[in-house]
């Protein structure tokens, strides 16, 4: 009977131990090694996919903001260049806003009292076309919206709340603080079961603050296009209003829409990018709200 060789001691044993175990390990090594690198280099492509996705929402973001405040520019200037005070070519004009940019849901005027001295003129005696641009007491504040079952009637109504809301007021502080014309940009509202915001500009005539025009967009257009960037790029997207409000939002699984930043599971985590306006690292955190760790990015508008 043969005498058993320990494996450790034979040829074959040799041999897996000179070749094949370190081969297999060198070949462990290499595919450990080019696992790690093309998941860093996986995650790299990764951040800067990101970084570009909220580069690319921003700059939508503010076209569409410039677009409309350019838009309400222009109505400001015709009125500072001879439309001041003919209320029925400004009504007319408002309204051909509205119908040439679809992209918009409302179009308006708004003047001081008695600003162009023609108030107490539009009390009783007014023509069909101007009688639902005034208020009671006269004052000239036509705004043209989307209505109807289907939003694609024109619909006018006076202007409200002028002295209180963002929209008038607002811009008229802003032209008083810094002496002349500037756009503004207001906070999310309710108005007619719609979220909207406006982009307004004062019109200044003489270095007097006489009015401002305005144009309306909707909320739901924006929100599309984030749902879109949602689709496309795998990533939720939140656009944070100048006060610290979400206008919008792509998660599914939490409504904060309208809602302050710092009164959200989001007030640390969104509030430090929000506080330093996009000077901000992107940075791998864990979600507040399902506990899953992602990358956050942001850029300012």
């Amino acid at each position: 009977m043969e005498n058993s060789i320990p494996l450790q001691h034979s040829l074959k044993g040799k041999t897996l131990l000179v070749l094949i175990i370190p081969t297999i390990v060198i070949i462990s090594c290499t595919l450990y090694y080019w696992y790690a690198q093309n998941l860093s280099q996986a995650t790299k492509f990764s951040q800067i996919a990101l970084k570009q996705t909220a580069l690319i929402v921003a700059s939508k973001i503010n076209e569409g903001n410039l677009q409309a405040v350019r838009v309400a520019k222009v109505m400001a200037i015709a009125q500072q260049n001879g439309l001041f005070g003919n209320r029925l070519a400004s009504v007319r004009f408002a309204k051909s806003i509205l119908r040439d940019f679809p992209e918009f849901i409302g179009a308006s005027y708004g003047y001081e009292p008695n600003a162009d001295g023609r108030d107490a003129e539009f009390i009783n005696d007014i023509s069909p076309e101007l009688i639902r641009s005034v208020d009671k007491t006269g004052r000239f504040l036509p705004y043209w919206y989307r209505g109807g079952a289907d939003n694609t009637a024109f619909l006018i109504d006076p202007l409200l709340d002028m002295e209180t809301s963002l929209y008038y007021d607002g811009v008229h502080k802003l032209f008083l603080k810094h002496g002349k014309a500037m756009p503004m940009v207001t906070e999310p509202y309710v108005y007619e079961g719609r979220m909207i915001v406006e982009q307004t500009y004062p019109i200044v005539i003489n270095d007097k603050f006489v009015g401002m025009a305005a144009i309306d967009r909707a909320l739901l257009a924006i929100e599309l296009y984030l749902n879109e960037i949602k689709e496309k790029n795998h990533v939720d997207v939140f656009l944070v209003s100048r006060q610290g409000r979400f206008i919008a939002s792509t998660l599914s699984n939490i409504d904060l829409k309208t809602k302050l930043v710092s009164e959200t599971k989001y007030a640390q985590l969104i509030g430090e990018f929000y506080k330093n306006k996009g000077h901000v690292e992107q940075q791998l955190h864990e979600d507040p709200v399902d506990r899953k760790s992602y990358y956050f990015d942001a850029e300012p508008i």
